[in-house]
């Protein structure tokens, strides 16, 4: 204790030397001392600055002839330091009888006359008085009670006559008058008329009169100058008079100092010394009253405070234990060098006293805030230890809660309104489709601009009608965007029309516009909400720093209307004043809680224990009995033994409400909390606990799909595969997210190894998904595989056939491939299936409409392996399957004739396209294999012509019946005619195939007739007939015809052609007369004459 006694830092004034920077004022006030015109000595500096060590000093080192009077107001002070108005009369007794007192205190035969107030008269003056006492009593009792003489003894015989008794009388009456006049006259003037007022309304007059001040300077000025007389003093130091807000004091001082000066009784010079601030006096006042003034500068101020402060605390050893940060905003507010010095001295106490060397839970630069601030404003800390005032008030949870909630109101209002206005729109429009809110906006424009629209126009959008605005979200949306609109009702009318969509949406939608309208959805309610609970929720969280940090933007009034000081708003913004300020200001008892379940609580309420999951508490129950709910919000809480403790409670307790709020702040945290639920299931929790735990864990339905996030992408797999494992043993998997399923149906392990575990309901949830296998299964994989394969419930992948395969064999593979194309293509592309004819008969079903590339190469693989097929092992449509599909994806000539030569053959039906290689297209062609299709004929007179002949040769009939069912158009009929190696029998059974109802037009008989007129093709007569009625007149035209009289001998047809040529010609038959148009007429009359039909020379 010594030791801390030596340490601490001494306040009272020092003997100065010359090392001191104050050492000079010393030598200036000594050389003032000694000029005789010197009397008033000013010491001016702000509190602190030294000033009382310069005058220790001085006293110290004064000549054996100095004699120094100290006069000390500073307790007098401590209520009128602090109070700013002007000082009353009796303040100013006070203050004067204090001065008296300190000076004729050192005398004793002048204490009589201080205490008695008396006057000091003259010997004329006490006779005089003593007189009036006298016949003022004696002409009392003469005037009121002249019979009380004669009851006196000494006049008992005496006999007076009634006229001396009458003149007695008027003398005593006189007598009192006279004295009574005398005594009024003194009373008054000890009063001084303050105001007299007439009030004529009543016609009284009112004089009011008060006291005179008396100074008792004045009335005490024979015995000040009786005590300079009588004593040796020679300098009057005054110390601490600028506490009062009395600047005339020092006039009074100066006066007093002037006559004490100037009397021939004291006989002696007498220096009176100030020791004063500087800011005293607002204008030269000071210089008018003090003869010299000497000025010390502070040594300590704010600006250079913490340096000083972090010396004194290096110098009492705590080096590197206070952070620069918190001497730097502490050191604002120390202003002067003692406070400084103490707040050192008080820190020292009480981090020792607390002992803060063990309290890990207590923070060293936070008790050196609360130190400075009771320094700096002791009467508010004084309030603030006994948890009162509005300091007090503003630490506390309470207080910290208010401004989250006024804080979030702040900050979302605009999003309240909002959603308060989507809820409220949505109530009004629920029912109504997107559509019929289009609609309405026709129906309001259409009613006030009194219009029926059919069609609008603006800017690129041309004459839509309304049907499109209604039905199309994008093109309404952009009428929406126009000020003005172009429009064209039923009857074609066109108006112009400049739009108000103010005025459309109030009639449409009560005021609300479009957007608001369709935006006011049941998901954009529910996610606003969700997310201004977020909102709240994290905003809940916030401690006093931040709401008066960096939130303080939107909380200045709040904040304002504290009335706190500048000192503890600094402090709570910077985290040092917060809601456990207690633990500085107050002495922690033992009681229920020890001191180490008091440093674990005040740790998790701090949210500093986070790296470890273990505590070692004496009273757990106490420890959660201490903390709020709103401490379960924090990451600390995540203790093992706290998670035990309120286990057990919620087991005993349904609902218990703090096991809930510990779960759901692992949920809120997510993957903050993953390790410690990891952990503690696994590692911790005996199996009773770890059951009830997990039960509710893994069971949070409003936030299952975010923590199922957290659980799956935790950088730790191991434990993010035992957290899924426990989820789907424990949690909700009814309802499945799509991100859900695709992790489930990846991870086929993890379900395996927990499948059997499962309650019913779940093995079915879980048997629905598509499974990615894993191969080297374990045994509860096999059996796991074997379920979900024979329930078709995985993804049919290369990788999964193989593990298939490995797993359960080749035979329910193989079963499952006969049902499956999927499958069955990966097992060809495996070459897993047996090369033979009788796999192949099997699954070829799944390859006869569309060609399939495995399958093509599963049997180009094994073409030259497989035998010849018996008549049973292949039908004719696997047959026609292989080779469609070998058409497709087989360019190997050498390979399709080793199937042919085992095949033979057998037409399958295929679109020959232009891509195909023409030696690919070739082989089949001529083998017979490609049936005909008037698209592939097409395809082949386009783009291979050389091909056409063989294909027709192949398909001669199929073609030929084409033509008569009028499957092969006309046009391609024609182009087929003119194709190259078409023989003239075959081009005969073309043309002849062509139905009578076919349609020609003129150009088409135009080119048959040309076909006939150029080769020797003789078509049927009712072909000719209506090719000549339809075919324009041309050479070919008349060639055609001439031809085809030529080798028709029957009469009667040949009349039908000639009226087909011209109906005219006709006459010739009748004999009667015709002139030939050309010389194609001519020659038709020569063949007539010659075929006998006419006779030369007639007509």
């Amino acid at each position: 204790m010594n030791d801390l006694k030596h340490r601490h830092n001494r306040l009272y004034p020092k003997i100065l030397t010359t090392g001191d920077l104050a050492f000079g004022a010393v030598k200036d006030i000594e050389c003032a001392l000694k000029d005789d015109r010197i009397l008033n000595i000013a010491l001016s500096g702000v509190y602190g600055s030294g000033k009382s060590s310069v005058i220790e000093t001085l006293i110290k080192r004064a000549d054996p002839k100095q004699r120094f009077l100290q006069i000390s107001l500073a307790t007098h002070a401590s209520k009128e330091e602090r109070e700013s108005g002007a000082m009353n009369q009796n303040e100013i007794l006070s203050l004067e009888y204090s001065i008296l007192q300190q000076i004729i205190y050192l005398e004793d035969s002048l204490l009589e006359s201080l205490f008695s107030h008396k006057c000091h008269l003259s010997e004329d003056g006490i006779i005089n008085k003593t007189l009036w006492t006298v016949f003022f009593i004696l002409s009392l009792l003469l005037t009121f009670f002249p019979d009380l003489i004669g009851h006196l003894k000494v006049f008992e015989d005496l006999t007076v006559p009634k006229a001396l008794s009458t003149a007695i009388g008027i003398i005593g009456l006189a007598t009192f008058t006279v004295t009574s006049i005398i005594g009024i006259y003194y009373v008054v003037k000890q009063f001084r008329i303050k105001q007299l007022s007439i009030n004529s309304g009543i016609g009284k007059a009112e004089l009011e009169s008060e006291s005179a001040p008396v100074s008792l300077f004045n009335q005490q000025l024979d015995n000040i100058l009786l005590f300079f007389q009588r004593t040796d003093y020679n300098v009057v130091v005054f110390e601490d008079l600028d506490r009062f807000n009395y600047p005339q004091l020092y006039l009074k001082l100066r006066e007093i100092n002037k006559i004490i000066n100037s009397s021939k009784f004291v006989n002696r010079r007498i220096v009176f010394v100030y020791a004063v601030k500087d800011d005293i006096f607002n204008d030269n006042f000071r210089v008018k009253v003090f003869d010299y003034i000497r000025h010390i500068p502070p040594v300590a101020s704010p600006r250079n405070s913490k340096d000083f402060l972090r010396v004194t605390l290096n110098e009492m050893g705590y080096e590197n234990v206070i952070s620069d940060k918190v001497l730097r905003h502490v050191a604002t507010y120390l202003e002067d060098m003692r406070t400084v010095l103490n707040t050192a001295n008080e820190f020292d106490q009480i981090y020792h006293d607390f002992s803060f060397d063990e309290r890990k839970d207590l923070k060293p630069d936070n008790l050196l805030t609360f130190i400075a601030y009771k320094n700096v404003h002791p009467d508010k800390y004084a309030l603030l230890s006994m948890q009162k005032g509005i300091l007090a008030d503003t630490l506390t949870k309470e207080y910290r809660e208010t401004l989250c909630g006024k804080l979030v109101d702040i900050k979302y209002s605009h999003q309240k309104s909002q959603l308060e206005k989507a809820k409220k729109i949505h109530g009004k429009f629920e029912e109504e489709s997107e559509e019929n809110l289009r609609k309405r906006y026709f129906t309001a424009l259409q009613y006030i601009y009194k219009i029926e629209l059919n069609k609008i126009s603006f800017g690129d959008v041309r004459k839509e009608i309304i049907y499109n605005f209604t039905h199309d979200e994008y093109l309404f949306r952009k009428l929406l965007e126009q000020s003005v609109i172009h429009c064209e009702d039923m009857d074609g009318n066109r108006q112009t029309l400049d739009i108000d969509n103010d005025k459309i949406f109030q009639k449409a939608y009560g005021g609300y516009s479009y957007l608001d309208v369709v935006g006011a959805s049941e998901t954009y309610i529910t996610y606003t909400e969700n997310k201004l609970n977020e909102y709240a929720a994290s905003i809940r969280k916030y401690d006093l720093k931040r709401l008066f940090g960096t939130e303080s933007t939107y909380l200045q009034e709040e904040i304002k209307d504290l009335d706190l000081d500048d000192m503890a708003i600094r402090l709570i913004r910077l985290g040092y004043f917060d809601i456990d300020y207690a633990n500085y200001v107050s002495y922690f008892r033992e009681g229920i809680l020890t001191r180490n379940d008091y440093a674990i609580l005040r740790s998790i309420q701090n949210d500093e224990l986070r790296d470890t999951f273990e505590i070692q508490p004496d009273n757990v129950a106490a420890i959660v009995e201490e903390l709020d709910i709103e401490d379960f919000q924090l990451k600390s809480i995540q203790k093992y033994q706290i998670a035990d403790y309120l286990s057990d409670v919620s087991v005993r307790q349904e609902n218990n409400k703090s096991f809930f709020r510990f779960i759901r702040t692992l949920w809120e945290i997510g993957s903050s909390s993953l390790e410690f639920v990891d952990k503690y299931i696994n590692d911790h929790a005996d199996e009773k606990r770890k059951t009830h735990f997990a039960n509710i864990y893994f069971q949070p339905a409003d936030e299952l799909f975010r923590l199922w996030t957290d659980w799956r992408d935790y950088d730790d797999k191991h434990q993010s595969f035992n957290l899924l494992r426990y989820w789907l043993l424990l949690g909700t998997i009814n309802e499945l997210d799509p991100e859900q399923t695709s992790w489930l149906e990846s991870h086929f392990r993890e379900v395996a190894a927990v499948f059997d575990k499962l309650p019913e309901t779940k093995k079915n949830s879980l048997l629905g998904m598509n499974y990615e296998f894993l191969s080297g299964a374990t045994a509860e994989e096999k059996e796991f595989t074997g379920k979900v394969f024979s329930d078709g419930h995985f993804k049919p992948t290369s990788e999964n056939i193989k593990v298939a395969v490995a797993v359960l064999g080749i035979e329910p593979v193989f079963e499952r491939a006969l049902t499956d194309k999927e499958i069955c293509g990966f097992l060809l592309d495996s070459n897993l299936i047996p090369a033979d004819w009788k796999s192949i008969q099997k699954i070829s079903h799944h390859f006869v409409n569309e060609p399939n590339e495995s399958f093509a190469n599963y049997i180009i693989r094994n073409a030259e392996n497989l035998p010849l097929p018996s008549p049973i092992e292949l039908s004719k449509g696997t047959i026609r399957t292989i080779y469609f599909n070998l058409y497709k994806y087989c360019e190997d000539i050498r390979i399709l004739e080793v199937i042919h030569s085992k095949l033979g053959i057998a037409t399958f039906t295929v679109n020959i396209q232009p891509s195909d290689s023409f030696k690919k297209t070739e082989w089949f062609i001529d083998h017979g294999l490609i049936r005909y299709m008037p698209s592939n004929m097409r395809i082949l007179l386009d783009f291979m012509p050389a091909m056409v002949n063989r294909y027709l040769m192949a398909n001669k009939t199929a073609f030929l019946n084409s033509i008569r069912h009028q499957k092969t158009d006309v046009s391609t009929i024609m182009d087929i005619c003119t194709c190259e190696g078409i023989e003239n029998g075959f081009l005969e059974e073309i043309i002849d195939s062509i139905p009578e109802n076919t349609t020609l037009s003129e150009e088409t008989s135009q080119k048959l007739l040309i076909l006939i007129g150029g080769t020797s093709l003789f078509p049927t007569h009712k072909l000719m007939i209506r090719l000549l009625k339809t075919a324009k007149r041309s050479r070919a035209y008349w060639d055609a015809a001439i031809k085809y009289l030529d080798k028709q001998t029957d009469p009667k047809q040949i009349k039908e052609i000639i009226n087909a040529v011209n109906p005219q010609m006709e006459n010739l038959f009748e004999g009667k007369p015709f002139v030939a148009a050309n010389r194609y007429e001519n020659i038709i009359r020569s063949l007539l004459i010659d075929k006998g039909l006419i006779k030369p020379g007639e007509n």
